[in-house]
């Protein structure tokens, strides 16, 4: 990850009986719709491992460049993404429970 690069997380959940629906949507139509954006270097999604009320049961991470962090917030794909979120919200029921965003200052790799 390049110093500088920033990072977007975020938590969500989904009612059980629309996972499926909302996972594939989430593969299918939304990351696309982010990839669509020449500063977007990388999209990562988990699943929780032990399950608990506090933390949401999916975590997805983009990386987008520093120097088009800025133009992006501006852009036309990122209006997009924000429609089609609460688009997957309205559709599927899941929440977004937080979200964030960190600047890269230094890494490690082995």
């Amino acid at each position: 990850m390049a110093t500088g690069d920033v990072v977007l997380l975020a938590g969500t959940d989904c009612p059980p009986e629309n996972e499926e629906a909302f996972i594939k949507w989430y593969d299918e139509v939304h990351i696309p719709n982010i990839f669509s954006y020449a500063g977007t270097k990388e999209v990562t999604r988990y699943r929780i491992v032990n399950e608990n009320k506090d933390c949401p049961r999916h975590l997805v991470m983009y990386r987008i460049s520093q120097d088009s962090f800025q133009e992006w917030l501006k852009s036309p794909e990122a209006a997009a993404s924000s429609v089609d979120s609460k688009k997957g919200e309205d559709r599927f029921g899941y929440k977004l429970k937080w979200g964030t965003r960190y600047q890269v200052v230094k890494e490690w790799k082995k």
